[in-house]
């Protein structure tokens, strides 16, 4: 199946407005390294210049708000969905850049960090599933690359706007993505595969219509018809009694533990 072809489209478009905030937090992610030289110099936009021994510390900060918000996320996506989860995602990164433009002393950045760990880690977990979930198998692989692209590529571009954009003038340019990605989700349907495991079938059957872009052609009635009580035994007779064990759990605080520590080993 080709992946813009008539079916395909508003998967492929929904992945692209996910892209959007993905390259929002690459960005955020990339920019704080080069800028770092200036804010602990004499010169410093801030100020008070940070003290070098602050600096690893601000670093391990983005692990900590990761570590946190996936031991947590798990809650809130069982009880609300995948998609009202996606939008808690841009809100703490237009608050991280808010107060980078008005930072006065080291302490914002401390706060911009988690924040931006709290961002990173919803980002993490949720997009994926929903590209899974909303996308046809032939096409999923091409779009979790092409996200998972944008998000390394917007590292890239952090580093790349610190060197074109003075130091308030990024914030005020990089805030636009977080809140045009906002804009584009809300008229986006929850993934069926998510309405399912809730319960909500009738949602759930138009959703999948949505994002197979059908038709209301009665004569493709049938085989949609056909195609959704497929989707929905495969979904109710694998994943809805699954449950966490205690060793998902301990590896994943183990898995986080280890990002917090390799951001303290980075920033020596």
């Amino acid at each position: 199946m080709q992946l813009c072809s008539r079916r395909t489209s508003w998967q492929l478009i929904s992945t692209l407005i996910l892209c959007i905030m993905a390259l929002a937090q690459g960005i955020s992610l990339g920019w704080f390294s080069p800028t770092l030289p200036t804010l602990i110099s004499d010169n410093s936009p801030i100020g008070k210049p940070i003290d070098i021994s602050e600096v690893k510390w601000i670093g391990a900060a983005f692990g900590i708000g990761c570590l946190f918000c996936n031991l947590v996320i798990c809650v809130p996506v069982s009880y609300f969905g995948i998609k009202k989860c996606m939008y808690f995602v841009p809100l703490p990164n237009i608050i991280n850049w808010i107060l980078i433009y008005f930072a006065s002393k080291s302490a914002y950045f401390y706060v911009c960090r988690v924040l931006l760990g709290f961002s990173g880690g919803t980002l993490v977990v949720c997009f994926p599933v929903f590209i899974a979930e909303v996308s046809d198998n032939s096409i999923r692989g091409t779009l979790g690359s092409i996200f998972m692209m944008t998000l390394c590529s917007g590292i890239t571009v952090g580093f790349v706007l610190v060197y074109c954009l003075s130091y308030h003038v990024l914030p005020c340019v990089v805030i636009v993505l977080p809140i045009l990605y906002l804009c584009l989700i809300i008229p986006l349907p929850e993934p069926p595969q998510d309405l399912l495991k809730r319960g909500h079938e009738e949602k759930a059957e138009k959703s999948f219509c949505f994002y197979n872009n059908f038709s209301k052609d009665p004569a493709e009635q049938e085989e949609i018809k056909a195609e959704f009580v497929n989707l929905r035994n495969k979904v109710l007779d694998s994943g809805i009694s699954e449950k966490f064990t205690r060793a998902d759990f301990f590896v994943g605080i183990f898995c986080h533990l280890q990002l917090c520590v390799d951001h303290l080993r980075a920033a020596r």
